[in-house]
């Protein structure tokens, strides 16, 4: 491949990764196993995301970025570096498409292992929190959904300004659309796991009552995705050494029961999803229930009624 290929040719050979033809599709990946070794193809490819009017497309050149973004970066000239964040940024409040959207998010999350480090992208973080507050929601979940992405690699970058992360946190999780809060306490989930003492935990402690009245607000009105999306989080937290919940537990647990479990207007998914919490709490805080012998009883109670219910 000596000489470059226009972009049209560029977009045809995309084309050709969205036939169901294993000969083409094969054809067609060799070709960008080639073209994706020149550093020129990080711009074609960066045009083609932006200004194609196919989806499909859009979507294969977020993807294609991703291959090899980060392998020239440093080799790119700074004017250019800086045109690709700006475009990045840009995009997820542009792009239309929100799988194409996250592909998008995915390419900020790559590139923040290199430019991170190296803090050539120190305004990523306050630019993204401007997005949380977008007049479009889609754009306020895409925030969220790249700031977990980032934070779940780069708790270092997060860590010097946790009090303002919490802020953040606490007002997207009174967003008014289901779906931002729901991708909040994705991002909460992905940097609760990074934390490294009780003194971090305790500035995220305000966040459980937001949290459960997020939850609560979608048991009363019965939106059955976003109960089990908003409480998973609980569940992953038991899991682990970190003590985000330590003073909480008591409290999460009693809700877990009295709001999930024994809701029979809930999908019985849902609760089983608060079954596995408990189990999860009796595995990996064996003191828990010896100290709590009302809620222990509460949870065995709990446990048979559910098995009749369902037979």
């Amino acid at each position: 491949m000596e000489n470059l290929p226009s972009n049209d040719e560029v977009v045809q050979m995309i084309s050709q990764l969205l036939v169901p033809d294993t000969t083409t599709v094969t054809g067609a990946t060799a070709f960008f196993k080639k073209y994706l070794e020149r550093i020129e193809s990080v711009e074609v490819i960066l045009t083609i995301l932006i200004t194609h009017e196919n989806d499909s497309i859009r979507h294969w050149a977020g993807i294609l970025l991703t291959k090899r973004l980060t392998l020239h970066w440093n080799d790119l000239p700074e004017e250019v570096k800086n045109k690709i964040k700006n475009i990045l940024l840009e995009r997820l409040i542009t792009e239309p498409v929100f799988p194409i959207k996250k592909s998008i998010a995915l390419n900020i999350q790559l590139l923040c292992d290199i430019v991170l480090p190296n803090n050539e992208w120190s305004d990523l973080f306050s630019s993204l929190a401007n997005l949380t507050s977008h007049e479009n929601s889609r754009v306020r979940e895409i925030a969220l959904v790249t700031i977990g992405m980032v934070s779940e690699k780069h708790d270092y970058y997060l860590r010097p300004d946790f009090t303002g992360l919490s802020t953040l946190y606490k007002k997207c999780l009174e967003d008014p659309e289901a779906g931002v809060r729901v991708e909040c306490v994705r991002a909460i989930g992905a940097i609760v796991g990074s934390l490294q003492d009780q003194a971090e935990c305790m500035q995220f402690q305000d966040l459980i009552d937001k949290i459960l009245a997020g939850i609560e607000t979608a048991v009363e009105t019965g939106n059955d995705e976003v109960v089990s999306f908003m409480f998973q989080i609980f569940g992953d937290v038991v899991e682990s050494r970190v003590p985000f919940l330590s003073t909480r537990l008591l409290e999460v647990t009693a809700f877990a029961i009295d709001r999930i479990v024994l809701n029979a207007e809930l999908n019985i998914g849902v609760r089983e999803l608060a079954c596995d919490y408990l189990e999860s709490l009796a595995a990996n805080k064996k003191g828990f229930f010896s100290k709590n012998i009302s809620i222990m009883e509460k949870v065995i109670e709990t446990c048979f009624r559910l098995a009749m219910e369902t037979g």
